[in-house]
Order: C-alpha cells, then structure tokens, then sequence
C-alpha cells in the first residue's frame, strides 16, 4: 500500500503506524530507524524531512508471542 505526500525540505511530515495486534513495531524514514517500541499496536512519529527527494516511510512488525 503506498500513499503520495508533498512535503518541503524542513518541514514535517506526521507518520502514524497501525498493527492488528500488539506486536514490536519500528518506524523507518529512508532505512533510518525514527521510532519503535515493544508490545504495541500504535506508533507515531513527525519527522523534519532534510532532503529533497522521494522519502521512503516503512513499518516493520514483529509479533509478540505469549
């Protein structure tokens, strides 16, 4: 799923990540991790962007098992 964001260099850009379950979810901006956090199933974040190109947001999940 991919969306298109026009965002300027210095400013930001909100990212929010949505997992179906608790899970250890990890934000990344262009291969540079800017958030994660354990047994979640929300994480946010607002990046200042600082180049001026196509900017690749990924999240990465990692279910918890009990």
């Amino acid at each position: 799923m991919g969306r298109t964001c026009n965002v300027i260099v210095g400013g930001t850009l909100p990212i929010t990540g949505i997992s179906s379950a608790n899970a250890n979810l990890t934000l990344k901006l262009n291969g540079t991790t800017i958030a994660s956090a354990a047994a979640v199933n929300t994480i946010s974040n607002t990046p200042v962007i600082t180049t001026g190109c196509e900017n690749k947001v990924m999240l990465k999940e990692m279910m918890v098992v009990n």
